[in-house]
Order: C-alpha cells, then sequence, then structure tokens
C-alpha cells in the first residue's frame, strides 16, 4: 500500500477509523466480484479501494464530518477505563 496515497485518502475522510471502516467493507465487495469503480493497474483489492476513496468514487455514509459525537453516561468519566 502507497503511504502517500493512505494519507490521501485519510486526509479526505478526516480520521483513520472510518477509512478502516471503508476500505474493509469496500474490499468485501471486490473480493465478491464487484465491478471496480477506478482505472488502475493494480490487482490487490486494498489498492483499488485506496484508489476509488481518492478520486471520491466511495464513501461512508452522508458525511463523515456529520457523524455525531459519542455521549458520556451521566455518572460515568470521560475515559474507559473510569
Amino acid at each position: 500500500m502507497d503511504p502517500v496515497k493512505l494519507r490521501q485518502a485519510k486526509a479526505k475522510l478526516g480520521n483513520t477509523f472510518a477509512l478502516t471502516v471503508l476500505l474493509q467493507k469496500r474490499c468485501q465487495e471486490l473480493v465478491r466480484g464487484a465491478k471496480r469503480l477506478v482505472d488502475t493497474p493494480s490487482s490487490n483489492p486494498i489498492d483499488i479501494a485506496l484508489e476509488e476513496v481518492i478520486q471520491g468514487k466511495i464513501w461512508l455514509g452522508d458525511s463523515v464530518q456529520a457523524l455525531p459525537r459519542p455521549e458520556v453516561l451521566p455518572g460515568r468519566g470521560s475515559g474507559a477505563m473510569d
């Protein structure tokens, strides 16, 4: 996987988690026979999905930035181990 392309895709989506989820879902589709949305010489599903993200051919939901922040339950700290 090209580190420059990885940084471009992270910048496009805004966070690593969203990129990971999107790449995982798209790779599953490609392995199951989905049509490529970009022209790339690579046969690696991860490289294909990464290029699709960079070119804006696939995305996660309406907008990654529109995802709500998780709420902290009353009586709980902000950390997972509190």
